[in-house]
């Protein structure tokens, strides 16, 4: 049995934090085979107004770029995603960290553009496609937080479809370490809001 932990850690998180030791610890006790994280899980949310920022975004890709070392450490595979700047263009990039080795999944393809979500103008895809990847025996595809609401650009632009995408699937346990503000939950419901009743929703697909 493949033992898999979803959590949604509090916005603000750095690894020099009193609140990732004790994260660290809890999964050290929990060792699950793979940790599914929040989205650009470190720093502050800065896509909340315009216009974007390219030094603030430098900083923030750089605050994850610091992280991947714990990140990695706490489970035999860890999928999340990170801001990563391709020259000047910020991408919302999913990743596994398996055994130490870094491999990218996915760049975020669809954005949200309204109040408190101004991803369509901090964010641009660098690597197109859905693609797959085997992670601890199982084919794993990534979306992240939008996408989830549209999973039939995913279904067309790739043919095989991986047994699980995200958290689908799985049976995650609660880890109440992991409480607090997540914008991708947030943005998941307040776009669905919008977009469902009137389709008075703004997008952007790449």
């Amino acid at each position: 049995m493949i033992k898999v932990c979803a959590v949604e850690w509090p916005d603000g998180l750095t690894i020099e934090s009193a609140a990732w030791k004790d994260i660290a610890n809890r999964l050290r006790t929990l060792r699950p085979d793979i940790l599914i994280t929040n989205e650009m899980p470190f720093g502050a949310w800065l896509p909340r107004t315009l216009p974007f920022d390219l030094g603030r975004a430098r900083e923030w890709a750089q605050l994850h770029q610091d992280g991947l070392d714990a990140l990695g450490a706490l489970a035999t595979a860890v999928i999340s995603s990170r801001p990563v700047l391709y020259g000047e263009t910020l991408a919302n990039e999913a990743f596994v960290i398996e055994d130490g080795r870094y491999s990218v999944l996915h760049h975020k393809h669809i954005f949200p553009a309204e109040e408190g979500w101004q991803e369509d103008g901090w964010f641009s895809p660098c690597i197109p496609g859905f693609e797959t990847k085997e992670i601890a025996g199982l084919k794993v595809g990534a979306l992240l937080c939008t996408e989830l609401m549209f999973p039939e650009r995913a279904r067309a632009g790739k043919a095989r479809r991986p047994s699980h995408r995200g958290t689908a699937g799985f049976r995650p346990r609660h880890d109440p370490l992991a409480d607090g503000r997540s914008h991708g939950g947030n943005c998941q419901r307040r776009l669905r809001r919008q977009f469902e009743p009137r389709g008075r929703g703004r997008w952007r697909t790449s």
